[in-house]
Formats: structure tokens, sequence, C-alpha cells
């Protein structure tokens, strides 16, 4: 936690572009262990960025944390998170977030909550299917368990109460069909 701490001070932090970050990318990483911590899930920083606890059954499963700043990046940063599990010897996923590659605006407009549901799940799944050949390749391989996509943005909301919220939202994908590796993913 200190390591990301001292990125995020030490980097260039302006939220408001899309340039690469080593300060956004450990506050991706800060996000998604408050994330798990307020799930109550038990949850540290480890290499390769998070590990997880799932319990005796399971023990313990890693993340490898991706920020993406273009969909060029993905399938570049899905090996270098893959190589991360490798490198740990742990089972898990990589968890890419997705802010940057949101079409641009400061504030996204939605008649209804059911709207913005339906168009950002839209959103997630497309990110997987247009990535999916890559991460089956690498899956299939053992690489990796499968995929965690989180999306994070300003919404405006009538009828949500209050109608200005910050949104997140996530999918996962596995490809993985040992049994193991499912109860895994699925306890994940």
């Amino acid at each position: 936690a200190q390591e990301a701490i001292h990125r995020i001070t030490t980097s260039d932090m302006n939220l408001g572009t899309r340039q690469e970050s080593n300060g956004k990318d450990a506050l991706w990483e800060l996000d998604l262990y408050r994330r798990f911590k307020l799930g109550g899930v038990p949850v540290s920083f480890e290499e390769p960025d998070l590990v997880v606890s799932l319990g005796e059954s399971y023990g313990e499963y890693a993340i490898a944390c991706k920020k993406i700043y273009s969909r060029a990046s993905v399938q570049e940063s899905f090996k270098g998170g893959c190589n991360q599990l490798e490198t740990h010897g742990k089972p898990g996923v990589i968890a890419f977030n997705l802010d940057d590659v949101l079409p641009r605006g400061p504030l996204f407009e939605f008649s209804t909550a059911t709207e913005l549901k339906q168009r950002i799940d839209k959103f997630n799944t497309k990110f997987i299917q247009e990535n999916e050949r890559h991460f089956v390749r690498m899956a299939s391989r053992g690489a990796c368990d499968g995929v965690l996509v989180s999306t994070s943005f300003i919404a405006h909301v009538p009828d949500m109460n209050p109608p200005v919220n910050v949104i997140r939202t996530s999918a996962a994908w596995t490809s993985r069909k040992e049994p193991n590796v499912q109860d895994r993913f699925k306890a994940f």
C-alpha cells in the first residue's frame, strides 16, 4: 500500500487526461482493494498486485491489475498480467479498469437507471467480446482463470436519488472448463 501511495504522490494524476501514469495504475489497485474490503473479502497488497483469500477450499487467489488507456494496449496488458501470475505461481485473474476507454465526457446522461445498467453492461460485454480471442488463447494455456472488467464514471439519471452518482460496474469472464478452475472462479 505504501508503494501504491508513493506512486500516486510522485506521478501525473490529472484524471482529466488519458495519459498513462504509474499513479493512476496504483489508484486502480487501491480502488479495487477498497472494494474487496468493503465487501468483506480478505485481501492484501501482495504480488502480483492483490491477493484475496478464497478460504480453506481454494486458498490464495491472485489479481493482476491493469488499467487500460487505449484499446490497442489490451493484448499486451493481458499478456503482462498473465506473466505476473505465472511469476508468482498463484492461480488468479487479470482485472482491467476501463475508465479511460469510455467515450469522452464529464457526465453521462441516462433517462432511467434501467437504461444506465443496460448501456454499461453492453460496454463491458463488448470489451470482453472484442478481446475474447486473446483471453481464450492465454487462458487455455493455464495462464489465468479469467478476466474481471471494471468501469466507473459519473452519471446523471433523473430517476435515481440523488440524480448524480458515481457508478461502478463490473463483469467477469472465463472460458476454462476444468471443474477445479470453474469452482475457484465462481468462489472468486
